[in-house]
């Protein structure tokens, strides 16, 4: 749900609804997991909107755990209004400054953003058609054309 920034509210539905039916969820082995994937902020945004919006019974332990994290209850703040604006952003960046803020560790958000400057997308394949043996270029592609677009982007923005 981070990743696509909760967006849609089926997101937050479906997690509810499998935490309504498991009852007996084990939320320690739950908790080991999450801290163990470093995702606990993640796991903890998701099950805060799923509380606050939808009234789901989550443990009241888990409750306290959440509430106190000043970043979650932030994040789920933008997700909410995002939510209730009925404006879809127009750029994925928005979503992965969230994605990016629910990640525990420097380590984490480097590699997402390596991965999302270097890794070739469906529209650089459809833009640039390569033989298969060039398909490496495909990484030396991806990086030239976020920079045009981000150079593009700022120029428009730009008063005379």
């Amino acid at each position: 749900g981070s990743k696509h920034y909760w967006l849609p509210l089926k997101f937050i539905c479906d997690l509810a609804e499998v935490i309504r039916s498991h009852p007996n969820l084990n939320w320690e082995w739950i908790l080991t997991q999450a801290e163990q994937l470093r995702t606990r902020r993640m796991v903890f945004l998701g099950l805060y909107l799923c509380w606050d919006l939808l009234d789901t019974s989550l443990p009241a332990s888990i409750i306290k755990k959440i509430q106190s994290e000043d970043t979650v209850r932030s994040l789920a703040s933008q997700v909410k209004q995002q939510l209730f604006s009925g404006v879809i952003p127009k750029s994925n960046m928005f979503r992965n400054n969230l994605y990016v803020k629910a990640m525990e560790t420097l380590r984490d958000k480097m590699w997402f953003y390596f991965d999302y400057i270097i890794t070739p997308t469906p529209w650089e394949w459809a833009v640039v058609p390569l033989p298969t043996w060039l398909f490496p270029l495909y990484y030396l592609i991806r990086p030239i054309r976020l920079t045009i677009r981000q150079i593009t982007n700022s120029s428009d923005h730009e008063h005379p």
